[in-house]
């Protein structure tokens, strides 16, 4: 890693030293708040330009804007978008796929506005759509010579274009919107004339990874409808083009409101790949486009029990699998961890007519073909071998692989992995260089809970400068990932090292409804939310508790979004914890489903049940009203700007709080909106929640100031 140099606390004098006897939880850690903070960007959508990578990165000391960055000359990253410029969907306000280019020129979604733009590789950028129409842009990529209408003399009209997710706002309200594909011309006339805009497809109420064939005459893309959400029920569609460049007709070749289907990739005008978890996993199929689902059965490509996709949240989505120039396939898989695979002879992919299914569970870690068959007509799988537990393909060129990666020892960031084996780090922004002697261990545990097995990953205290005192068990707090259908790996992060370095371990919960472990997994909180998922994050920490690893009565929770559902539903239900801080959390259902975005606004439907049938669930389950049973300190942590979860779902419940006497500590911040971008306010809210716990649990955190309850 490249991006910060050791702390002065690692130096040959500190590494000498005596460790010190204190108090879980009272330990000096040389990781702040701010370094913390300063390392929590994001780095995603990396793609090879030329002899360069770009990539898009969320910069906290910007006032959190995402900028597009290309590593410079010296080996720094270099702004391709320079500030103000904030390259950020909110399409599905997750937004996604919010940059591409073309000929070395940027074309990029800005956020303030939701225009597109483009700007020369010297130049300022320019704007391709127009102002004040209520236009949202995502999924973005370009498309060369496109079929942009006809003219006068009714000949096909083509040029380059922008293809991408289009969402028009037609009110205020949430769900006063529609979408589609559109394709946007490359020459600005769009900015002033809307009407040069083609919506080539329709009709669906979301879209998402439209994709051309090679001709230009079909279009792939994957529609859903409410009440499904993209990993319940997606369908595959391949629509004709017509010479103006829309669509004149469509037909469904994958999916249904039980099968989820993504990433459509071209293999020729007729063929195309497609990943479904029709067979409990989220596996690659190759399908005939030319006839419809009815028409024929997909072909396998893999048949493994692993997921080869994720959850597709944003339209950026990842990508679960790229094809190379052989038509040899390079896929993700998941169980738990993810294993990088080559796949060889897929059918239809590399000249070999074969329908056998590459297949197999494999064994994680291991070496050569996890299941693959081998035989001829049929493909095989090699694994190949890394040193990371988190994998997102980026692109290939020249047999190498652009990818974001990361591990409980290795920083996560962009990587291009030579087909020689030299590993190639671009940017690194999962860890400064710290010593490994405050850095903790992960340790992946299952456990077993009165109805199911719990997944889980573990991190224990450690500092090489202390030791607590003999006989003392550490507190540990439960982090409880958002979605809920989101997933933890094991991961460098100074967000987990802030807590371990100080004397608190962390158990960070794959609870049911998490993705990563296959369909049936990720189903368990259907119709379940605040039951299996609080039930699976108890099982979690009493195991924990039980194996003499943790404290059982300095159990503490923390969670976010969906996450801070769990953690307030935790502590109104049961008394396994001593204190819980919710991040922007859900608490209670009724007001949520009319007040958050369209995205979401049906996603209750699945995790509890459809209104009005379900409206006594959704009263019995929601922790605002189980305050009565509260006994425990709550931390509220809210930006003011959320669109999904609105700050009045903290509002409401700290007038339960106060109603009923329960202690609490809250701070709303300004300009904040899901999930905090800003150094300042992640800074302060770290340092709130350690004042917390401390306040709490009796302990005084060093350098950290007080916080009273109230």
């Amino acid at each position: 890693m490249t991006e910060a140099a050791a702390h002065p606390a690692a130096s040959s004098a500190a590494q000498s030293a005596k460790p010190r006897v204190a108090p879980y939880g009272e330990w000096t850690s040389p990781i702040t708040a701010l370094d913390t903070a300063q390392t929590g960007g994001v780095v995603a959508e990396p793609a090879f330009v030329g002899d360069e990578v770009w990539w898009l990165e969320l910069v906290p000391a910007e006032q959190g804007r995402m900028a597009v960055r290309r590593r410079g000359a010296d080996g720094e990253p270099a702004d391709v978008l320079p500030a103000p410029w904030n390259a950020r969907s909110r399409v599905h306000e997750y937004g996604g796929g919010s940059w591409a280019q073309i000929d070395g020129d940027l074309v990029f979604t800005e956020f303030t506005d939701q225009r597109l733009y483009r700007m020369p590789a010297s130049g300022t950028p320019t704007p391709l759509t127009p102002e004040g129409r209520g236009f949202r842009f995502g999924g973005i990529a370009i498309r060369r010579d496109a079929l942009l209408g006809t003219d006068a003399d009714g000949r096909p009209v083509r040029a380059d274009a922008v293809l991408a997710i289009r969402e028009t706002h037609h009110g205020d309200g949430p769900s006063d919107l529609s979408r589609d594909v559109v394709l946007v011309p490359l020459d600005g006339s769009a900015a002033a004339d809307a009407s040069r805009m083609v919506s080539v497809a329709a009709g669906s109420w979301f879209f998402a990874q439209p994709t051309f064939s090679p001709n230009g005459r079909r279009l792939a893309w994957i529609a859903w409808d409410h009440p499904n959400m993209p990993w319940d029920g997606t369908e595959l569609r391949v629509g004709e083009v017509g010479d103006d460049g829309r669509v004149t007709s469509w037909r469904t070749v994958l999916g249904g409101p039980t099968e989820a289907v993504q990433q459509p990739e071209w293999i020729d005008d007729d063929t195309l790949y497609a990943v479904s978890d029709r067979s409990g996993w989220w596996n690659i199929y190759r399908l005939d486009a030319t006839v419809g689902a009815s028409g024929g059965d997909p072909v396998a490509v893999t048949s493994l029990e692993r997921d080869l996709s994720g959850p597709l949240w944003s339209l950026s989505g990842g990508r679960p699998y790229l094809i190379e120039p052989d038509g040899t396939l390079v896929a993700v898989a998941t169980l738990g961890t993810d294993r990088l695979l080559r796949i060889v002879g897929a059918p239809g992919g590399s000249g070999v007519d074969g329908a056998g299914a590459a297949s197999g569970s494999g064994t994680p870690g291991g070496s050569g073909a996890p299941g693959g068959l081998g035989a001829a007509g049929e493909a095989s799988i090699e694994e190949l071998t890394t040193p990371f537990d988190e994998i997102g393909l980026g692109g290939e060129r020249n047999g190498a692989l652009l990818v974001v990666s990361g591990s409980a020892r290795v920083g996560r960031g962009i990587r291009v992995l030579h087909p020689d084996g030299p590993i190639d780090d671009v940017r690194v922004i999962g860890g400064a260089s710290l010593d490994d002697g405050y850095l903790p261990d992960a340790e992946v545990m299952t456990f077993q809970g009165p109805q199911r097995e719990v997944h889980a990953v573990v991190y224990r205290p450690k500092n090489k400068d202390f030791v607590a005192p003999e006989g003392e068990l550490p507190p540990f707090v439960a982090m409880v990932h958002g979605g809920p259908t989101a997933h933890t790996s094991p991961q460098l992060s100074l967000a987990i090292a802030y807590w371990t370095s100080r004397g608190i371990g962390v158990i960070d919960v794959n609870y049911g409804g998490s993705t990563g472990y296959g369909r049936e997994y990720r189903e368990r909180l259907r119709g379940q939310w605040g039951v299996v998922d609080v039930e699976d994050t108890i099982t979690a920490v009493r195991g924990i508790a039980d194996a003499g690893i943790a404290d059982a009565h300095r159990l503490l929770i923390r969670g976010g979004s969906a996450g801070g559902w769990t953690v307030l539903a935790a502590l109104t239900t049961s008394d396994a914890f001593a204190a819980g801080a919710s991040h922007f959390g859900v608490a209670e259902l009724t007001e949520f489903v009319k007040e958050t975005h369209d995205f979401e606004s049906r996603y209750v439907d699945g995790l509890i049940g459809p209104l009005p049938d379900a409206a006594e669930l959704y009263e019995s389950r929601a922790p605002i009203n189980h305050i009565d049973e509260l006994a425990t300190p709550v931390l509220l942590l809210q930006g003011l700007d959320d669109p999904i979860v609105p700050p009045s779902q903290a509002e409401r419940f700290i007038e339960g709080l106060k109603s009923r006497g329960v202690r609490y500590a809250y701070r709303f911040y300004e300009g904040e909106s899901h999930g905090f971008r800003r150094v300042e306010t992640k800074v302060d809210a770290l340092e709130r929640e350690l004042g917390f716990y401390g306040a709490v649990l009796g302990f005084a955190p060093p350098g950290v100031p007080e916080l009273e309850l109230l």
